[in-house]
């Protein structure tokens, strides 16, 4: 969120897993947050809704900390707003209580919309979640960032999104994608443009049969990356896999099943980038087999 206390930050190299973890213990302390879970003998919740006229906006920012973020694009002039609140905790009276201070603030700042919760709202014992489904002009680029929560994109053109506990889907996407989390598994499925993810403790697949992404940079630490497209790339392909076998299959004069631990190859004009990278996990890469 625009705040510094509750600004989430995970774009630093996977590989350099001591720096990500500092990262996160160092902003979580000055959210001025209770997160603890409480036994959730009492739920209080409330819902939102809003329309808002997309006129003079190219993109949409969702932020929140506990909940997770849908995002669907669709033929429409308008960005549909829909956000579930809810607070747990020992007593109800105090649920109802924390949940009113509880708001969503809508503001447009140049061209883009910023969607978040507006937090006032702390007692140990007692925690809160914020969930958004927004649905925007397909045309639009998204940007998604939670902590613990999945995040789920749906025919938007292109954007960036993070989480730190939960997966990332991106479904029919008109333009560059970067995805990031730390645990949680990473889908792509129709990648027109440059497609970028990276995990820690989590698997990645990438499955394209309509389009052919132009980059790939796909990265985790524990899990198996899996890509799947329906054309040869122009692109040099590089792909790691330290603690684990590779898989290659489709590709002229190449068909490969080893524990070799790298393989490169310059495939068409080579240009463009594949590479793809894990430590303790195996790679896959076919082409002409995604279905």
């Amino acid at each position: 969120m625009r705040s510094e206390r509750y600004r989430i930050n995970i774009s630093a190299p996977l590989f350099i897993l001591t720096l990500l973890l500092t990262s996160f213990c160092q902003h979580a302390p000055a959210m001025d947050i209770d997160f603890d879970e409480g036994s959730g003998k009492c739920v209080a919740e409330n819902s939102f809704h809003k329309n808002v006229d997309a006129s003079g906006i190219d993109k949409v920012s969702i932020e929140t900390i506990n909940g997770s973020i849908d995002v669907t694009g669709y033929d429409g002039k308008e960005v549909i707003i829909d956000a579930l609140i809810k607070v747990k905790g020992e007593e109800q009276t105090v649920c109802d209580e924390l949940l009113k201070k509880i708001k969503i603030k809508v503001d447009k700042e140049g061209k883009t919309l910023q969607i978040e919760p507006d937090l006032d709202s702390k007692k140990k014992g007692y925690n809160w979640s914020v969930s958004f489904t927004v649905q925007a002009p397909k045309k639009m680029e998204a940007k998604a960032e939670t902590v613990n929560g999945y995040v789920t994109i749906n025919n938007i053109s292109g954007g960036n999104f993070e989480t730190i506990n939960g997966g990332i889907n991106c479904i029919d996407m008109n333009g560059d994608v970067k995805a990031e989390t730390i645990n949680g598994g990473i889908e792509f499925y129709e990648v027109s443009g440059d497609a970028e993810a990276s995990t820690i403790n989590g698997s990645i697949n990438l499955e394209c049969k309509k389009v052919t992404p132009s980059d790939i940079d796909i990265s985790t630490i524990n899990g198996k990356i899996s890509v799947k497209i329906l054309k040869i790339p122009d692109a040099e392909l590089d792909i790691s896999a330290m603690n684990g076998s590779i898989k290659i299959e489709g590709l002229p004069n190449i068909e490969m099943k080893s524990k070799s631990r790298s393989f490169s190859s310059t495939l068409g004009s080579g240009k463009g980038n594949y590479e793809l990278s894990t430590i303790n996990g195996s790679v896959e890469f076919e082409v002409g087999k995604a279905e």
